[in-house]
């Protein structure tokens, strides 16, 4: 699903020629919070630096290997395909590699890495900070594994 909010329709039927119809809606937020809440900041397919600001951002890298650094806010960075070096700095950050084989770090702020696939570097940093690994990556200083 892609982010914001999509109308889904399920239909059913049954072999006696009963049917039903009914509409949901699936509603996709990055790291559980609505787009609104984010200053979006997009990288292109190639090899990108890009700088967060003060404010919370929402950084997608893309593919390419990219070098992002989020800025003061609560931000949610999502590197995308390519080896990305991804820090959170101040904030309580979200920070994801994607595919590829990423080094990640949090810094200050109670943060969440996810590496993706790859073989990754997670360094949650200072104060309360949770990974969620795959069986490959390496954890540096994170207090809770999932």
């Amino acid at each position: 699903f892609p982010l914001g909010d999509t109308v889904v329709t399920w239909n059913v039927s049954d072999e006696f020629g009963n049917s039903s119809s009914s509409q949901q809606v699936i509603s996709v937020q990055p790291c559980g919070k609505p787009l609104s809440y984010y200053n979006q900041i997009f990288g292109t397919p190639a090899a990108d630096t890009i700088v967060g600001t003060e404010v919370a951002d929402l950084i997608f890298g893309f593919a390419g290997d990219d070098i992002i650094s989020g800025g003061s806010g609560n931000d949610c960075i999502i590197g995308g395909d390519g080896d990305d070096f991804i820090f959170g700095n101040a904030g309580n950050d979200h920070l994801v590699g994607g595919e590829g084989n990423d080094i990640l770090k949090g810094y200050s702020g109670d943060d969440k890495l996810t590496g993706g696939i790859g073989y990754d570097i997670l360094d949650g940093g200072d104060d309360f900070d949770i990974s969620y690994d795959s069986a490959s990556d390496i954890i540096i200083k994170c207090e809770e594994q999932l």
